[in-house]
């Protein structure tokens, strides 16, 4: 019997988490599940999940305490009437997620993809996060890090971690292969995301080679304040397609990760599958790839200096860089999408999790 799935998305966009979403969908849809998709909120980029069509809520205010939550999932109740799975995605639709299955008397899934830094003042969701679990029939975490956290106020919930598959265009090969130069940083100009720690390593590294370029994947950043790398020495790119940001990838030398917190941290092995050298913070997320001195080098998070100074050594050692990109192309095979679709739909099935 055809299985109906209703995933729960807030604001859909061109995060890394939603496109891991829309991945697990297709596969899904590929298996003959029957695929559908709630957003509560605003649609704000629905490229990741073309083909699909959303039933979109539009809430104006993402909830902000638990009666804004109880509000939501009273709007969204008779949308997910004949889910047979509701997958709640990011932590802040979960309440929604739960209170709709609850009442319809179908299976709850949690993709848990979120960690402590992003929820930073929010009372709601950071109890979500810890706790959340114990209300889902299975919670599937994307890294062990992400399960942790889940556990930790969840003794004794059904949680798997799934690690997410890159995606096959990022492995595939550019021919002919562009000229390497430079380094990368991809994500959001945010604090989280260590674009002050990334700012000030440029700063040091551009003392060193003022030539040094730059460039910058994601939304524009505000204006810098005095002392810091002047905006239009770093080229800001958006809007690119998945080829697109293969070539980026292929074409620089050294791709950069200084966040301070991340649940799984994708980009930094698609990078690696286009044999990109690679600097990353230690931080939570990777340690189930991250291997210092093997297939990236690791510093500590906001560690200006050390983070320069690890960049610096990809810029002058050929002979270190290509130990890397040969350890980090090894490094990827092990996350393919088969595979991890494949134990998706297991914990989504009768046999293999839920009720």
């Amino acid at each position: 019997m055809t299985r109906n799935l209703t995933f729960v998305l807030g604001e859909p966009a061109t995060y890394g988490g939603d496109r891991v979403i829309a991945r697990y969908a297709r596969e899904m849809a590929d298996r003959g599940m029957n695929v559908r998709f709630l957003v509560l909120g605003q649609v704000r980029d629905w490229r990741f999940y073309e083909g699909f069509s959303p039933t979109v809520l539009g809430i104006e205010a993402f909830p902000k305490s638990r009666i804004d939550y109880l509000r939501a999932a009273a709007r969204a109740l008779p949308h997910l009437r004949g889910s047979d799975v509701v997958i709640a995605t990011w932590t802040p639709t979960l309440p929604v997620a739960a209170l709709a299955a609850n009442f319809w008397g179908a299976e709850l899934v949690w993709m848990q993809q979120d960690y402590p830094l992003m929820f930073e003042g929010l009372a709601v969701e950071t109890e979500l996060l810890g706790s959340g679990a114990r209300w889902t029939d299975a919670t599937i975490a994307v890294s062990d890090f992400c399960a942790d956290i889940a556990r930790s106020g969840s003794p004794g919930a059904n949680i798997a971690v799934v690690h997410s598959g890159i995606h096959e265009v990022m492995t595939d090969p550019i021919d002919p292969p562009p000229e390497r130069e430079g380094i990368l940083f991809v994500g959001g100009p945010i604090h989280r995301k260590g674009w002050d720690t990334f700012m000030d390593a440029v700063v040091r590294l551009r003392q060193r080679d003022p030539s040094l370029k730059v460039r910058h994947l994601g939304p524009p950043a505000d204006p810098i304040p005095p002392g810091q790398a002047e905006p239009g020495q770093i080229e800001n790119l958006g809007g690119l397609n998945d080829r697109e940001v293969a070539h980026l990838y292929a074409s620089t030398r050294v791709y950069v990760c200084a966040s301070r917190a991340e649940g799984w941290g994708l980009p930094a092995l698609e990078a690696m599958a286009q044999g990109c050298a690679v600097v990353s913070t230690l931080h939570d997320g990777c340690r189930a790839y991250a291997r210092d001195g093997e297939n990236l080098l690791l510093v500590p998070p906001g560690d200006a200096p050390a983070l320069a100074n690890a960049i610096d050594r990809l810029l002058v050692d050929l002979d270190l860089v290509d130990q890397l990109r040969r350890g980090g192309l090894e490094t990827v095979q092990s996350f393919n999408w088969p595979a991890a679709a494949d134990r998706f739909h297991e914990i989504l099935n009768p046999s293999g999790g839920g009720r």
